[in-house]
């Protein structure tokens, strides 16, 4: 239960920061991030339509946050 709320709590935190890690994200990193945060995904059980593919600024986010 409680590493589902962490969890829950971290997706949270992602979607606000969406935004500003889309201004901050390049464009030459954006393939490779996104497909590390796919594995990321599926490590954590999670649907690959989920946050990760999403925009390349929040799959890069989430990938320099998740290691």
């Amino acid at each position: 239960m409680l590493k589902q709320f962490i969890l829950r709590s971290f997706m949270v935190l992602i979607i606000q920061f969406s935004i500003s890690a889309e201004i901050f994200s390049k464009p030459a990193y954006c393939e490779e991030a996104l497909i590390r945060c796919n594995k990321a995904c599926q490590s954590y059980g999670w649907p690959m339509s989920s946050v990760c593919q999403t925009g390349c600024g929040i799959g890069y986010l989430y990938c320099g946050t998740a290691q």
